[in-house]
C-alpha cells in the first residue's frame, strides 16, 4: 500500500494515526497538492489517497480508515456493535468538520493582508469555537472520546485539535478540558510519529 499524503493534513493524518495503530506496513509519500501523482490516483485531486496493492485508489479519509478496518480487524478502530459504531463515527464527523470549518480561514489568511476579507475569518472562528464549546462539554473527564480504548474517534479528534493548535492556536486557549485531553495523549507513539511540521 502506499499513502499519499502532506504533513499538514488532518484528514491524512487521521489515517496515518490509525495505519501505526494497527501496525500495518505502509510506504507514505509526501507530495504536493498539485502533484500530478495525486490527479493520476484520485479524479478530485485531494489527499489522503491510499493506493492499495492491486493499484486500486481509495480516497476521502472516511473510506480509507473503513477499508484499513476491513484489511486489519484488530486492534479495533471501529466498533463492532452497530450503536457504538454511530457514536465513533459521530466523532469523526465532528472532528473532520471542525477542519471543515477552519479552512476557509485559513486560506483567507494566505491571501495579501489588504485582500483579506475580515469577516470571512471570523465566520470561521466562530463555527471552529461553537465546536470546540460542543467537544469540552463531551469530553470533560474522559480518556478517550469514547469508550475505554484509543478508537477512531480519538485518532480523528486528535488530529483535528493538531490542526486547530497548528492553524489557530488562539482558539484553543480557554479550553482546559480539551487541553487535558491533548495533553493525556501527547506522548502516545502514533501521535508523536504524526506531528506536523512545527
Amino acid at each position: 500500500m502506499k499513502l499519499l499524503y502532506t504533513p499538514n493534513s488532518p484528514y491524512a493524518r487521521k489515517v496515518r494515526i490509525v495505519l501505526r495503530e494497527k501496525g500495518m506496513a505502509c510506504e507514505e509519500a509526501q507530495v504536493a497538492l498539485n502533484d500530478d501523482t495525486v490527479e493520476a490516483a484520485n479524479p478530485l485531486g485531494k489527499i489522503p489517497t491510499l493506493i492499495v496493492d492491486d493499484q486500486t485508489s481509495m480516497f476521502d479519509s472516511v473510506v480509507i480508515s473503513e477499508y484499513l478496518e476491513l484489511v486489519k480487524t484488530e486492534p479495533r478502530m471501529i466498533p463492532i456493535d452497530l450503536w457504538e459504531r454511530v457514536i465513533v463515527r459521530k466523532w469523526e464527523s465532528i472532528s473532520d468538520g471542525l477542519c471543515d470549518v477552519l479552512i476557509p480561514a485559513v486560506l483567507e489568511q494566505r491571501r495579501p493582508v489588504e485582500k483579506q476579507e475580515a469577516s470571512v475569518i471570523a465566520r470561521s472562528d466562530h463555527k471552529v469555537a461553537a465546536t470546540l464549546k460542543f467537544v469540552e462539554g463531551e469530553i470533560a473527564g474522559r480518556t478517550y472520546a469514547f469508550g475505554n480504548e484509543f478508537t477512531l474517534a480519538d485518532a480523528a479528534l486528535l488530529s483535528a485539535l493538531g490542526y486547530v493548535a497548528l492553524r489557530r492556536q488562539q482558539l484553543l486557549e480557554s479550553f482546559a478540558h480539551i487541553a487535558a485531553y491533548r495533553n493525556t495523549h501527547a506522548p502516545r507513539p502514533s501521535i508523536l510519529a504524526t506531528q506536523p511540521p512545527g
